[in-house]
């Protein structure tokens, strides 16, 4: 009988795949990591004071542009950091934490901590145990955190008056966090309840929703009965600002359903919040509702709505009942409620709510209902996709209604930004306006309203030429491109939609057969003369996209002008001394059909920055494009061994290309010794990642036996235990899918000797078990599973081999046996909710009797 392990990493190839992308990410962050900890830069970090109080109560919270750019210079750090850029990631966090210490000493102590610079550390405390150095005392118990330091940071909070008061929310909040990391439960609840009791200020909510599980399980909760109530208190403040309660609920329930003890928990608060407030309702079944049991969420909820009808959160309840029926395919009861909230004029509705709602009465055919719901958001700040998604519904009830001044008014209070926005409204538009004499009616009207008003939005321009378009007017549309681009100049989106229309025009024009063309006389040149002038200002203001070079060389090329078509590229950085630019032009060149002009570039190029290794790696690119693939290759060798400045550079492409030249010059066999031999050469920390992707590729070709000599020089190398673990389960499942079953299970049974790590040997065991099967072990099989679940009853991804388990005794006829492994998993108190819900549908199909 054939397995149905289907869980399992070989019983469904997407979770194989998805495992090994994970997997290479985890290893690309490691290889990061190890990077980092070998870093001999470990200047001493000089960091200017800010003057400021110790920790006061919060001032009012205004924008501050500098903290906006902090963050993304943060961002910036740690793509750096992930690219191997590692003395430039540590001068952005530098630089930050010298600017916005609040935001930057918190992630410069984390760097250092992760890598292991103890120089930077010891900077760092030294500066934190200074008293001349005035930084809160929130920043000081973050880089404390940061830097491992927990218990520094609690005793740091918990001697500041306005932390233990409650009356600053910030440091009650990293008080409690620090004290659930240290499983302080006990003091985390009486800290919270101790801050709440002291404030009623309910613009702290964040505070009141980190107090709900301030406590490990109900058989110490002391006053969970105060708790519920202090959540309700405090997110009666968030009413108005309904969008912000549901970011709070979502955050509080995965924080939840992290801790130990989750069902019994559970439990005690869903029957608690049976009697309290509104909130904890909405909070009890968005609970139910994470456990992906929706039916269950909704029999506990529904009957709790009425009880709060005269509750500002009413409206907000409502639209939680309309998400559980959608969730159970009740569509149509849920716009049923949806509509009757919408109708309710409710000011707890945010704006993303009365939108949603809009969007309902449109799809049932309310316009008056939308359009009262997009007037109430007159007033309102949206972000810019919901003000877009608001405009595209006015001008979609506008075309609805047949109404052509109310579509050129609702298309001139858009503001459409990019291309993708244009063709938004456009394809909303015309599904509501689909008649040609409609066209020609919506043309006229928006040119009148341009030419009868100085201040008509330029924008209305890209509607002329829409509804030209839809006339198959293509003079008209080309006008009015050419008009919206000559009324924003350097515009390149404006560009790019008049090059886009007028290029392709001008290539056919020039083309066709004087006989058959009917153009007016001076029309072709007009045109051509047109696209040209648009795609070179497109080349100026995008001088590193290829694509307008490209267009612009096609063109000359339909009218059959070769040297011109070379020219453009060259003409663009003629005099140039920008070596990007210039790289960019030579790579237009070479892919282009022109290698050797792209080679002379590319030389000039590199003068200017002989390191720029890109640069370098399009010119041997193109090298194999005027054959000279024996130079492509030793460079292709030479770097691979070698690596570029102490590292590895793009170590996957550098072996799939040397790989695919060797192979195209001497053959395969060639290849592999030829791979193999430069591999073996890398002294550097990249070589285990050459091994690997040297037998990704052999796997990919089919060439088993060479990637079990790749893989045994993994195991020899004595390192990259990840790697190994990555190409031992991809091998193994390529020799599984060969019929290979003996082959395959050596690889993992190797791969299981070699792991040190319980994690990564869970995943070949449970991978090794589906092998098992194949080979015909199924009582091996199931014994393992087994294990694997119970030795590791707090590993997630272990309690599944109970269910996969079950899974396979089912299918080999056991009945009684896969039953117990379903209650087992089910006991184990494992939060997979998906997989839960399928133990019991399989339990209650096990104990029901088949119909004779």
């Amino acid at each position: 009988m054939r397995s149905k392990i289907g869980s399992g990493r070989i019983g469904r190839r997407h979770r194989v795949r998805r495992w090994l992308l994970a997997a290479g990410a985890l290893a690309l962050g490691m290889t990061a990591h190890a990077h980092l900890a070998h870093d001999a830069r470990h200047e001493p970090v000089v960091i200017r004071a800010v003057q400021r109080p110790r920790l006061a109560p919060p001032a009012p919270t205004t924008f501050d542009p500098h903290e906006e750019i902090a963050r993304e210079r943060l961002a910036e750090a740690l793509g750096l950091a992930a690219s191997g850029r590692h003395d430039e990631a540590l001068d952005v966090y530098r630089a930050v934490a010298e600017e916005l210490p609040d935001q930057g000493l918190p992630a410069l102590a984390r760097h250092a901590h992760l890598t292991g610079n103890e120089s930077v550390k010891a900077e760092l405390l030294a500066l934190l145990g200074r008293d001349d150095v005035a930084l809160s005392a929130v920043t000081r118990a973050r880089t404390h955190m940061a830097l491992g330091e927990s218990d520094a940071a609690i005793a740091l909070l918990r001697a500041n008056p306005y932390v233990r008061d409650g009356a600053a929310p910030e440091g009650t909040l990293l008080l409690a966090r620090l004290y659930r990391n240290a499983r302080r439960d006990s003091e985390r609840e009486a800290h919270l309840l101790g801050a709440l009791e002291a404030t009623r200020d309910t613009r702290h909510a964040t505070m009141f929703l980190d107090a709900l599980f301030a406590v490990p399980a109900p058989a110490v909760m002391e006053s969970p009965a105060k708790l519920l109530a202090a959540l309700d208190r405090g997110l009666a403040g968030e009413v108005p600002r309904g969008a912000r309660l549901r970011e709070f609920l979502d955050g509080l329930v995965l924080d939840f359903q992290q801790a130990p003890e989750y069902f019994a928990r559970r439990d005690a608060v869903l029957e608690l919040a049976r009697a309290a407030g509104p909130a904890s309702a909405l909070f009890g079944a968005r609970v139910l509702a994470r456990e992906e049991d929706h039916a269950a969420a909704l029999a506990w909820f529904e009957p709790l709505v009425p009880r709060h009808r005269d509750h500002a959160l009413y409206p907000l309840l409502q639209l939680e009942r309309a998400d559980l029926l959608k969730q159970l395919g009740r569509i149509e009861d849920a716009n049923v409620v949806l509509r009757m909230v919408a109708e309710s004029e409710s000011t707890a509705l945010t704006a993303a709510q009365i939108l949603d709602s809009a969007t309902v009465a449109v799809a049932a055919g309310d316009d008056a209902l939308a359009a009262r719901m997009l007037d109430r958001l007159e007033g309102m700040r949206l972000e810019r996709h919901a003000r877009l998604r608001a405009q595209t519904m006015r001008l979609r009830l506008a075309g609805r209604a047949g109404d052509i001044g109310g579509i050129v008014a609702a298309y001139a209070a858009c503001d459409p930004a990019t291309n993708e926005h244009f063709d938004l409204l456009h394809d909303v538009l015309f599904r509501e306006v689909a008649e040609t004499a409609q066209h020609w009616e919506l043309e006229a009207a928006a040119r009148e309203r341009l030419e009868g008003d100085p201040q008509a939005p330029v924008h209305l321009w890209r509607l002329v030429a829409a509804a030209a378009r839809e006339s198959r007017r293509m003079p008209n549309e080309v006008e009015a491109l050419y008009r919206h681009a000559a009324a924003r100049p350097g515009d390149s989106e404006a560009l790019v939609a008049l090059a886009e229309v007028v290029a392709p025009l001008a290539a056919q024009l020039v083309q066709a057969p004087s006989e058959v063309l009917s153009a007016p006389e001076g029309e072709v040149e007009r045109v051509t003369r047109l696209a040209e002038l648009a795609l070179r200002e497109l080349i100026r203001v995008r001088p590193y996209d290829p694509a307008p070079y490209v267009a612009l060389m096609e063109m000359f090329r339909a009218q059959g002008n070769e040297a011109a078509a070379e020219a453009v590229p060259i003409e663009a950085v003629r005099g140039s001394n920008n070596a990007a630019l210039i790289g960019t032009a030579a790579y237009v060149l070479a892919t282009n059909g022109f290698p050797d002009a792209a080679l002379e570039l590319y030389d000039r190029a590199l003068e200017i920055a002989p390191d720029e290794m890109q640069i370098r790696m399009n010119r041997t690119a193109c090298l194999t494009r005027l054959d000279r693939k024996e130079e492509a290759a030793a460079f292709y060798r030479t770097l691979l061994i070698e690596g570029h400045q102490g590292r590895g550079w793009h170590v996957h492409e550098l072996v799939e290309r040397y790989w695919l030249l060797v192979d195209d010059l001497e053959g395969n066999e060639r290849a592999f010794e030829a791979v193999k031999s430069a591999v073996e050469q890398i002294a550097g920390d990249w070589r285990s990642g050459a091994i690997e992707d040297a037998a990704m590729i052999l796997l990919r070709k089919g060439y088993l036996d060479q990637a079990l000599h790749f893989f045994g020089l993994l195991t020899a190398d004595g390192n990259g235990t990840g790697t190994r673990n990555v190409v031992a389960e991809t091998l193994a499942v390529a020799l599984h899918d060969r019929g290979l079953y003996d082959k395959a299970e050596q690889v993992l049974s190797e791969a299981l000797e070699d792991e040190a790590s319980e994690e990564a040997r869970i995943g070949l065991a449970q991978t090794r078990c589906e092998v098992l099967v194949a080979l015909g072990r199924v009582d091996e099989a199931l014994a393992e599973l087994q294990r694997i679940g119970r030795e590791h009853a707090t590993d997630p991804d272990a309690l599944l081999s109970l269910y996969r388990a079950g899974l396979l005794a089912e299918s080999h006829g056991d009945a009684v046996q896969a039953a117990a492994l379903y209650q087992e998993f089910l006991d184990s108190g494992t939060l997979a909710f998906g997989y839960r819900r399928e133990a019991r549908q399989r339990l209650d199909a096990l104990a029901t009797p088949a119909t004779p």
